[in-house]
């Protein structure tokens, strides 16, 4: 249970405890974000691509002068859900001095794990980011102002900040996980998956079973 998470020069350079056999890493990751949850967990990713991850999240907002709120309960159905899609042990959470931990923490936990469950094969036989399949979001809006310096692209929503989406891949099965942290706005998304040519392809939804086949959803 050493640090913040990233980046390193934040609390622990995680890297040091490198020649420590059987090392689990438990970051106490405390964000009022989900989406900080997730970057601030890729990072550690990104930084320590062979190391066992196992991140704390918290029912509690936290800063400098101390405890401040809440953290709204869907966020942590989020935070637990991008451990998992990142490559992660599991999530451990700190119950908070607010709330602690009450039922609708528990629901979203619990909707968290099965969901995860739907798609475990990929995590744990899949590879991370295949080759081939890429996910692009589509904002409601956008706009092309011309500057001096070249084209300025101004989107809305601006997806960067509200949505994150993951790829694995299995054999000849490719899993395309969107995670919408907007809370207000439904999130579209372009996939391209390279090999689903042909009528032979399926897409599938794990949470709900609902399966599009060309031309036709059933």
């Amino acid at each position: 249970c050493q640090g913040s998470g990233m980046p390193p020069d934040r609390a622990v350079d995680y890297q040091a405890y490198n020649d420590i056999p059987n090392l689990i890493h438990l970051p106490m990751i405390y964000t009022a974000s989900a989406m900080a949850f997730a970057n601030n967990v890729e990072g550690m990713r990104s930084y320590l691509p062979k190391a066992k991850i196992f991140p704390m999240t918290s029912t509690s907002m936290v800063a400098d002068s101390g405890w401040m709120a809440a953290k709204m309960p869907r966020r942590i159905y989020f935070d637990w859900v991008s451990a998992a899609l990142l490559g992660c042990m599991g999530c451990s959470h700190w119950p908070g001095p607010h709330r602690g931990f009450d039922m609708e923490y528990i629901w979203e936990v619990s909707q968290a794990t099965h969901h995860i469950s739907l798609v475990e094969d990929f995590l744990f036989d899949g590879v991370r980011n295949p080759a081939g399949v890429e996910v692009r979001p589509l904002p409601e809006s956008e706009a092309r102002i011309r500057t001096a310096k070249g084209e300025l692209v101004i989107q809305s929503p601006q997806w960067d900040r509200h949505a994150r989406s993951y790829t694995h891949r299995l054999e000849d099965r490719s899993l395309v996980s969107v995670c919408n942290m907007h809370g207000e706005k439904p999130a579209f998304v372009e996939v391209s998956v390279r090999d689903a040519t042909g009528e032979s392809w399926r897409v599938r939804d794990p949470v709900s079973d609902a399966v599009l086949v060309p031309d036709k959803t059933h």
